[in-house]
């Protein structure tokens, strides 16, 4: 865990006061309590010096516990359980990262978890195999708000024992999940709210069918990479109707995987959408984009209206623009059939977006004075990488992660 300068803890705790005008020593015990949970665990700790009346109240404080190791720095796990064993508060998160620890399984079976809201589990990227995630990570049903598991097995019996009713924020990280397992855990989440899926491996499809889920976030592992492991190849949007933003990318562009929005009347962002995607489903019309020739491959199967296109779809980031006829004609079909877009963003090589004659000519290409949409902004941008320091949870706007 990392240590602060009781100094700083001070200051910090002063400002929080200062804030609400209060001098330390007089806050009432509720919104000391408060400043103690948003605090890091050993600021919160270091509060009891500041005078009698904070002294006893970190042990009945949410308990907000993080520790991380790693890069050097072990974790304290005798300090860890000296906490969970001491503390006689609710749990509102605990954060452990960069595991090799055996002894997992039994913190979090500790009674000062029994309420637990946010749990962020991350074992060793380095250790091999991945560790198995350890069953009493379930057992938070009736509390659990936000998880977050990275590198690590989901075994398939424990399928079967989802059932997280209050969850509304799940990502699955560098985690090995069989398709019958990573279908079961959904299922178990009616009202979950965001999905995040990142690098994970061990299923071929995807279904989404979900009436709560407003935000899904896939992160397509590369197939070039040294594993056996079955990875994701089609992602199915059944029944979405609360979904609002997709969001997929991955580190070298989609390669062959097939995406199909059957059912997702509210979606407002779709991102980021690039040539290399096998095979992309909206409603009835159906892109065939990956191909070694340049030859158009979309067709439109129906003249029937899609509903996300007429009412809902704002913002479009296309990566990996060149220009080629499928660019042009995947583009040219959002320009002319999206009623209320309000943005669209080309996202290409620098050698082509600082280039005003190749600007033009695909402007021209475009047909941009023929939109749909009158308002929307067309935009070229220079390609750099589709990274975000923030969690997806964390943005209001996930074209924040973009560029």
């Amino acid at each position: 865990m990392a240590c602060c300068n009781p100094a700083a803890k001070s200051r910090r705790v002063e400002s929080l006061a200062e804030a609400n005008r209060i001098p330390p020593a007089s806050l009432p015990t509720v919104k000391r309590r408060e400043i103690i949970a948003l605090l890091p665990t050993r600021d919160g700790a270091r509060t009891q010096a500041i005078s009698a009346r904070w002294r006893p109240l970190w042990r009945s404080a949410p308990l907000n516990l993080a520790t991380r190791g790693g890069g050097g720095s072990v974790v304290d796990e005798a300090a860890v359980s000296r906490i969970l064993s001491a503390h006689g508060g609710p749990a509102r998160r605990f954060h452990v990262s960069n595991l090799s620890l055996a002894g997992l399984d039994r913190w979090l079976r500790s009674p000062a978890l029994d309420a637990l809201e946010e749990l962020d589990v991350s074992y060793s990227a380095a250790a091999s195999p991945k560790p198995v995630m350890p069953p009493s990570a379930l057992r938070f049903s009736s509390t659990l708000r936000v998880a977050r598991l990275a590198c690590c097995v989901f075994p398939d019996m424990a399928a079967g024992q989802i059932h997280f009713p209050n969850l509304r924020h799940l990502t699955l990280r560098f985690v090995t999940v069989s398709e019958h397992s990573l279908h079961a855990m959904l299922a178990g989440c009616p009202a979950l709210n965001s999905f995040v899926l990142k690098y994970s491996y061990g299923f071929r499809r995807l279904r989404i069918d979900s009436q709560s889920l407003s935000c899904l976030a896939v992160y397509f592992a590369d197939p070039r990479g040294e594993t056996e492991e079955a990875m994701l190849q089609d992602l199915i949007l059944e029944n979405t109707p609360s979904l609002e933003r997709l969001f997929q990318c991955g580190p070298y562009g989609d390669y062959v995987v097939s995406v199909s929005v059957l059912s997702a009347p509210k979606l407002k962002m779709l991102g980021r959408l690039s040539d290399t995607m096998g095979r992309l489903q909206l409603g009835a019309t159906v892109f065939q984009t990956y191909a070694t020739d340049t030859k158009d491959k979309w067709a439109d199967t129906t003249r029937d209206r899609t509903e996300c296109l007429d009412l809902h779809l704002k913002r479009i980031v296309l990566g990996f623009y060149q220009g080629e006829p499928p660019h042009v004609a995947v583009v040219s079909f959002f320009l002319m059939n999206a009623s209320v877009l309000e943005s669209m963003k080309l996202v290409g090589p620098s050698y082509r977006v600082q280039n005003k004659k190749w600007i033009q000519n695909q402007r021209k290409k475009l047909q941009i004075g023929n939109r749909a949409s009158s308002a929307a902004q067309i935009e070229f941008a220079i390609f750099d990488c589709f990274s975000c320091s923030k969690d997806i949870h964390e943005v209001s706007d996930p074209f924040e992660c973009v560029l």
